[in-house]
């Protein structure tokens, strides 16, 4: 038989160019270098998941995969092929889950493969392989790795998994036309639809700032996520939190994961939301638990994050690593130099609750008012808690001391300033901001003539300039 050069081409040559085109239809990825080497890569997909364990300083990691890292296999076809001598198999890039005994004992079944007919076999090779593969060559279905092939095998699962996706069809649950998979992106729900229809829907509402809206636009899935920010909040509200690991775990949990957005959407479209989500969730954290949101105050960082340690009064910013006070936001001052600012962000209110329900009696608490109290150390923590109400409850006991002048003691009318008379008239000054005002009814008095006040026959005050006058 003649080739295209017009030499005499052998029967095998023949026999092997004709296999090799043949196989070629059937496996268009088999790459064939020079005349006599294929190499092919095979998927390996599992008939039944296998569970992963991976045992570190991390604790136990458990994971069940369907996918393996594909199998490089390399045929060289050696003169004699395909009557006399058999194909020399290589099996690649199976390190990870395969022990050499293994590949040793199915490159025996694939010669006893050759032996028993003698005659063209590539293609009865790679079915060997790739049916023997799916039940993973009889090993068992269960691993114990290290964390780096842990993490190799986890990986190739997801690109596995991944190059099914884009070879499947699909039909866009929004536009519903049919889309190639590589076209489609699937959330963790199994809805699926076509990245143009993402990337119009997803990029109107975060352009609009409506990120309470980024997650699967399904009826039934959003109706899902709305009931679980409900049990969230609920859950704020009672108190009812007594893991706040697993909590936080849960609130700041983003519906759609970042790779999965930058799947189809623009950087920046990416990055506006992540910054409006994260400041959107830590306002509505901080809405329930506002002394365990803390924000750094240099003014070039201002990084807002959580506190886990709500009892100490030291923050560290986990992005500058400034260490600070989080009651007055000095640089931290040690537990042994007290600030004075304990009523930050604790309304009037939350205090009076508090005493309204024996918080500072904790022996005389009824089960609603240790309910209410343990709502309240959630939220603000009790150090700060118990500080801020005996700060309230010893300025009511001022202020009710002022109102009854037992103390001769009343308000600057103009910047609120405590003054207590010592000496002297009525007439008194500020010693902050130097108005002059009436000690007894507490008006503030003409700076040009400050005695016309005791001098108007029509006024509460006429004649008693010298009133309860304190004299050496």
């Amino acid at each position: 038989m003649l080739n295209g050069t017009g030499l005499i081409m052998r029967e095998e040559d023949t026999v092997v160019e004709e296999e090799i085109l043949s196989v070629k239809c059937i496996y268009p990825e088999l790459e064939v270098i020079g005349d006599r080497k294929c190499v092919i890569m095979i998927p390996v997909r599992l008939q039944e998941a296998m569970i992963l364990e991976s045992v570190s300083d991390k604790g136990l990691r458990r994971m069940e995969i369907e996918y393996l890292p594909p199998i490089r296999m390399e045929m060289v076809l050696p003169e004699g092929y395909p009557y006399d001598k058999a194909p020399i198999v290589e099996l690649g890039n199976v390190e990870s889950w395969l022990s050499e005994e293994v590949v040793g004992i199915v490159k025996g079944e694939l010669y006893k493969l050759w032996e028993d007919f003698r005659d063209v076999s590539i293609f009865n090779f790679i079915d060997y392989v790739k049916t023997q593969s799916e039940v993973g060559f009889g090993r068992s279905l269960r691993m114990i790795v290290d964390e780096e092939i842990f993490g190799l095998l986890v990986s190739a699962n997801v690109n596995g998994k991944e190059a099914e996706f884009n070879g499947e069809t699909f039909m866009c649950e929004i536009c519903q036309n049919l889309k190639k998979g590589f076209d489609c992106t699937r959330f963790e729900c199994g809805d699926t639809y076509c990245n143009p229809c993402l990337v119009g829907y997803f990029t109107h509402i975060i352009e609009r700032g409506e990120i309470d809206n980024v997650h699967c636009p399904s009826i039934e899935c959003t109706k899902k996520y709305r009931e679980e920010l409900r049990k969230l909040t609920e859950k704020a509200e009672r108190g009812e939190i007594f893991d706040f690991a697993n909590y936080d775990l849960n609130f700041f949990q983003m519906p759609i994961k970042e790779k999965v957005l930058r799947r189809f959407l623009k950087s920046e479209i990416v990055e506006r939301y992540l910054i409006l989500s994260h400041r959107n969730t830590i306002e509505r954290y901080r809405e329930y638990f506002p002394n365990r949101v803390s924000e750094c105050p240099r003014s070039l960082c201002s990084t807002t994050f959580i506190r886990q340690e709500i009892e100490s009064k030291l923050a560290i910013c986990p992005k500058c690593n400034f260490a600070y006070c989080n009651d007055c936001f000095h640089s931290w001052h040690g537990d042994i130099n007290s600030c004075s600012i304990y009523m930050k962000n604790i309304p009037d209110f939350v205090i009076e609750n508090w005493i309204e329900h024996n918080g500072t009696l904790p022996d005389k608490q009824s089960k609603i008012d240790k309910e209410v109290c343990l709502n309240i150390i959630f939220k603000y923590g009790r150090k700060i808690i118990e500080l801020a109400v005996n700060e309230y409850i010893a300025e009511k006991q001022f202020e009710e001391l002022v109102k009854s002048g037992k103390a001769d003691i009343i308000r600057c009318p103009n910047c609120s300033t405590y003054i207590q008379r010592s000496d002297g008239c009525n007439k008194m000054t500020c010693s902050r901001c130097q108005v002059f005002f009436c000690n007894l009814c507490g008006d503030r008095l003409n700076r040009a003539d400050p005695y016309e006040h005791y001098n108007n026959p029509m006024g509460e005050c006429f004649g008693r300039l010298f009133e309860g006058i304190i004299s050496d």
